[in-house]
């Protein structure tokens, strides 16, 4: 258990932290955390630069959290030189396994969470790793023996919209996607200014 709360904690790490300890909330953000409790196994949060993608993210680790699912988080782009499943377990948790069977086989039967982020890194745009690609869709495959496990990937718009994979994926009655727009400067940068008196 403490290994799976490290390495989402690790994860987090690598994120800026919210500005005064808030995140910035938006109708994606609660599109995505609400996705949690909906039908769908696979939920796609895509955005550009600057559409708060890393924020939903979060904000989908600490519902889940809330909830008290068990969430396994990690950045595919920091894992490019695994050949195998058994190697993104050993890299993430030092354990050689699939990182799906890890959390499936250590909660049996409860709602689980497995977020994968960086996906524009292994896409068909990207180029920079077929194998890694690869990888990601075995992992999304074997989720099958796991009803109860969503599975979050997080990436580029623009990734989502040219990679014959995450296509296929979207479309499936099996996923929900959400879309993130830029940041209204208004509605949700300004009161956060506010609140840091620094308008």
């Amino acid at each position: 258990d403490q290994e799976i709360i490290e390495a989402t904690d690790l994860y987090l790490s690598l994120q800026r932290p919210p500005i005064d300890g808030r995140r910035i909330e938006t109708t994606e953000v609660r599109q995505a955390t609400s996705a949690l409790d909906g039908p769908e196994q696979f939920i796609i949060l895509a955005g550009q630069a600057g559409s708060g993608k890393s924020s939903a993210v979060r904000a989908v680790i600490e519902a889940a959290r809330a909830s008290e699912r068990p969430v396994l988080a990690f950045r595919i782009d920091r894992m490019l030189a695994a050949q195998t499943r058994a190697d993104l377990g050993d890299m993430i948790l030092g354990r050689k396994e699939d990182p799906v069977g890890i959390l499936g086989n250590r909660y049996p039967g409860r709602e689980t969470v497995l977020v994968v982020d960086q996906v524009d890194a292994v896409s068909d745009a990207s180029g920079r790793s077929n194998r890694a690609r690869d990888l990601l869709f075995e992992m999304i495959r074997s989720a099958d023996f796991f009803g109860r496990m969503k599975i979050v990937l997080a990436c580029r718009t623009y990734d989502l919209d040219n990679d014959a994979h995450l296509k296929r994926l979207e479309e499936s009655p099996r996923s929900k996607t959400v879309r993130l727009n830029r940041l209204d400067w208004e509605q949700a940068v300004v009161p956060i200014l506010d609140r840091l008196s620094l308008l």
